[in-house]
């Protein structure tokens, strides 16, 4: 692999944060779509399933960043070919349909928690959300009598390396939340964002940005993903603390409408909510999600068969296990838990797909099975 095209793409994802918070989102759709091309190629002209694995995961994340630019420029990528920005009439239809949808169901507690308890592994977390939850109906029913109830913080942080399930637990946590009367409930039930989304480049900027997400959360749950980027380590000043203030007002403010989860690295956000006493006086709840053993690996990864009507024959199924079990024993600092899963399974499918394209007369069977041929790519 030539070590010149590595390097641009780091060099463009640079370029591309730096033009994000300086709030140049055409020069940073730009590179975006130049960066999405360069992702695909090194990810295709590769046999290390590591760095294919990496380039998906930057592919996802580029594509996010993309859409954040054509919000902000007031456009919607269909295919190749860009809508022009809605018109003051055509919004105020889109306005007055979404009015009139039915609003969202949520789930009963009931349902939530089961939800919960189904994920795969993630045993201590389950713990602790379904200790946290008994300890709440019980301060409920104290308050309903008329008794002394403790101040109760609902915010927390969820800190373990990332495919660790912590943004659908997040969610689920909105629905618990709302299910429980903690907060009134909204249209998106979980807002989740990270830094681009929340700092600008010049003073007072941030501040309308991260206002502006808030919002959009106010009645569910704010879910801030890498949130310790929002405070760099050293403590060399720049614009997160505005969004961290930002933050901290309205936690205030609608503290009993509005929850909080911050999410990261465990040391990073150890770091950063040590870092601002605002910030340890608020959020009091610590989850940790460990990662992912190479059985819990495997049963994500046929859960992603059964979803998507597959089925894997028995040599297959003993390779895949094999090569889990494997696989997190000898993880390193780029394990990527369950997104690893997924990717794996993308490119298996893809694997299968380009096997059977040249096949006239394909029955079920052979359209669902994988087999070990499709897992020539795993080591």
């Amino acid at each position: 692999m030539d070590n010149t095209k590595e390097q641009q793409f780091v060099r463009l994802n640079k370029d591309i944060d730096i033009l994000m918070n300086a709030g140049d989102f055409e020069r940073a759709l730009e590179k975006l779509n130049m960066a999405l091309v360069l992702c695909k190629e090194i990810g295709t002209r590769t046999n290390d399933y590591k760095k294919i694995s990496l380039m998906k995961s930057n592919y996802g994340k580029l594509e996010r960043k993309k859409e954040i630019c054509e919000e902000h420029l007031g456009i919607k990528a269909e295919g190749p070919v860009m809508q022009k920005p809605k018109t003051s009439n055509q919004q105020a239809k889109k306005t007055e349909v979404k009015a009139k949808a039915e609003p969202k169901k949520v789930p009963s507690l009931e349902e939530s928690l089961a939800e919960l308890n189904n994920l795969v592994g993630l045993d201590k977390v389950k713990d602790k959300v379904n200790s946290f939850v008994k300890q709440i109906q019980i301060f409920q029913k104290r308050q309903q009598q008329g008794m002394a109830v403790p101040k109760t913080s609902y915010h927390m942080v969820f800190t373990g390396n990332p495919g660790t399930g912590k943004t659908t637990v997040a969610r689920i946590m909105g629905n618990i939340y709302t299910a429980l009367g903690i907060v009134s409930g909204n249209e998106e039930g979980l807002v989740e964002t990270q830094r681009n989304d929340l700092v600008a480049g010049y003073v007072g900027q941030t501040a309308i940005k991260t206002q502006e997400i808030i919002d959009r959360a106010i009645g569910g749950v704010l879910f801030v993903d890498e949130a310790y980027t929002l405070s760099p380590k050293g403590g060399q000043a720049d614009f997160g603390q505005e969004a961290i203030d930002t933050l901290l007002k309205n936690m205030e403010d609608h503290r009993d409408n509005l929850a909080v989860i911050a999410a990261g690295y465990e040391e990073e956000m150890k770091r950063f909510i040590d870092s601002n006493p605002g910030l340890r006086s608020r959020f009091k709840t610590f989850i940790n999600f460990e990662d992912y053993n190479g059985s819990q690996l495997f049963q994500i990864f046929k859960f992603q068969c059964k979803k998507n009507q597959y089925k894997l024959s028995f040599d297959a199924e003993e390779k895949i296990k094999a090569f889990f079990n494997d696989y997190y024993e000898n993880r390193d600092e780029n394990f990527g838990n369950a997104r690893d899963v997924r990717n794996i399974f993308e490119s298996i499918i893809e694997n299968q797909a380009q096997r059977l394209a040249d096949k006239s007369n394909l029955t079920q069977e052979e359209l669902e099975t994988i087999i070990l041929e499709d897992l020539s790519f795993l080591n």
